[in-house]
């Protein structure tokens, strides 16, 4: 009996390390590959097709669960792959498929391997979990669940859609928390990022020159009102992979900026002039969305690079070139392109007749605000409002901004919070630059710090972290938490090139 459960346990011992240490990349790992394969090939000659495809389906389902429960990083990336793939594939069939339950159920399991795993290794780090970036996150996010006993929702179903998510995201942190032990997981992610930032400007590049699809035309011909918010002054907003085009030119805007910032550092030239190309053709995408939010927030962007940086030359530099193309752009000869006149717009306050109309729903809305310090409840403004508290006071009220819908249905104290998460991620960005002393450390906080705080204006204007985006943006946060760590002393540093 000894010896059998000695041998159990070396068994158990040996296929944790092949799953968790090895991650099945190893001659075992290949081997049992082989034997699955030649497993569904057997299945599909000596079965009916559609009970064969059942198993395959069942098979390949069981891999990706297993990868999912191993590997962070093939967990993260495919949860990102699907939120994006959904769109297009939901506007084909023309039906929603609840792609959202599989990326949630892709996280949590890797999560729950994630805490396995440190079970296993009994490696807690506190200081991680102490830290102000980790303290305000799981403070908004108990908030959140403390709305379920809010009495002015009249309905919990609204509610559930979106609390739902919100344990998830806070999981996607804590995973890339405990996987940034070392500076190569961030880099994997920073080119994953990359890659999916051009893949996406690169179809709308495809949508702008060779037109909308008949299957996504065939999609906002059956739905009136996306088809309002698609199809504005004779031509199609593009959206790309994205569900709409205001996620989608948010994305392109703020991973622009990410990889401008990104190619002022101290990489090698070719890495520098691959990562500014790649910005521009992000922007020019952007540009194609039709965004104003996200034409709004590039210069912004610029700014607050430029005063992060203001004694360097490449500042100097970068900004004025930015400078002449928005002069060209906002006062150029050009008056027939559509594209243009729709940049041209956004910066002509005086004469956006929609600026009015906000101004007067916020100040008509600030009474019922000061009156419900926790709020009318969630899901109970806007569209959601209508849907799910259809006789709610706050039913159909637009929130035109992220800022106000959070005022609206978790009130003043929901709103403060939600500020008070801004500033603490946005401070120990702009503290992590100045204390570092790695060259490239230093620029990955400068771009992380770019990106936040474009975030946080572009809150203003409107909801800017979407589904996809709110995923990248958790992993960013872990990023600017952990990258301390990886920072080098003076002394250790290899002297770089002048910039």
């Amino acid at each position: 009996m000894l010896i059998g459960a000695g041998k159990i346990e070396k068994l158990k011992g040996w296929l944790l390390d092949e799953l968790y240490q090895k991650k099945l990349q190893s001659t075992t790992g290949f081997i049992l590959l082989l034997v699955m394969s030649i497993l569904t090939t057997f299945i599909i000659t000596k079965t009916p097709s559609t009970f064969g495809l059942f198993i395959i389906g069942g098979l390949v389902g069981c891999l990706v669960l297993i990868l999912a429960f191993v590997d962070s990083f093939f967990a993260l990336t495919l949860a990102i792959i699907v939120s994006i793939v959904g769109n297009p594939i939901h506007k084909y069939l023309l039906r929603p498929i609840p792609f959202g339950v599989l990326v949630d159920v892709l996280i949590m399991i890797n999560f729950i391997g994630c805490i396995s795993m440190q079970l296993r290794e009994k490696r807690w780090n506190t200081k991680t979990i102490m830290h102000p970036v980790t303290f305000v996150q799981i403070i908004f996010t108990l908030y959140m669940m403390l709305q379920f006993f809010n009495t002015n929702m009249h309905s919990h179903q609204g509610y559930f859609g979106v609390a739902r998510r919100i344990p998830v995201f806070l999981a996607v942190y804590f995973i890339a928390i405990y996987n940034l032990n070392n500076i190569k997981f961030l880099k994997k992610f920073i080119v994953f990022w990359l890659v999916v930032a051009l893949i996406t400007a690169f179809y709308a590049f495809y949508q702008e020159f060779a037109g909308i699809t008949n299957y996504e035309l065939r999609y906002y011909n059956s739905n009136e009102k996306a088809l309002k918010l698609v199809f504005i002054g004779g031509r199609f907003r593009k959206f790309s992979f994205f569900n709409d085009p205001t996620s989608f030119g948010i994305f392109m805007a703020i991973s622009g900026l990410l990889f401008m910032v990104l190619s002022m550092g101290p990489f090698k030239t070719r890495i520098k002039i691959g990562l500014f190309i790649s910005s521009l053709i992000m922007f020019i995408a952007m540009a194609f969305s039709g965004t104003r939010t996200a034409y709004a927030i590039v210069p912004i962007g610029i700014v607050i690079f430029a005063l992060m940086t203001i004694t360097h030359k490449r500042t100097l530099i970068i900004a004025s070139f930015f400078t002449v193309v928005m002069a060209v752009i906002l006062y150029g000869p050009f008056y027939g392109n559509r594209t243009i006149n729709r940049i041209r717009s956004t910066f002509k306050f005086s004469e956006d007749a929609s600026l009015n109309v906000r101004d007067v729903n916020r100040a008509f809305i600030q009474p019922y605000i000061y009156e419900h310090p926790f709020g009318g409840g969630v899901a109970t403004s806007g569209v959601p409002g209508k849907i799910f508290n259809p006789n709610h006071y706050l039913a159909g009220f637009p929130p035109d901004s992220a800022y106000l819908q959070t005022a609206m249905e978790l009130g003043w104290i929901g709103l403060f919070l939600m500020l008070l998460v801004a500033y603490v991620n946005m401070r120990t960005t702009i503290k992590g630059y100045y204390r570092s002393y790695d060259p490239k450390i230093k620029t990955y906080y400068l771009s992380f710090a770019t990106v936040i705080f474009t975030i946080i204006v572009a809150q203003y204007a409107q909801y800017a972290l979407s589904f996809t985006n709110r995923l990248f943006y958790m992993i960013l946060l872990a990023c600017i938490v952990k990258l301390i760590d990886f920072d080098k002393k003076p002394d250790s540093i290899e002297p770089q090139p002048s910039q």
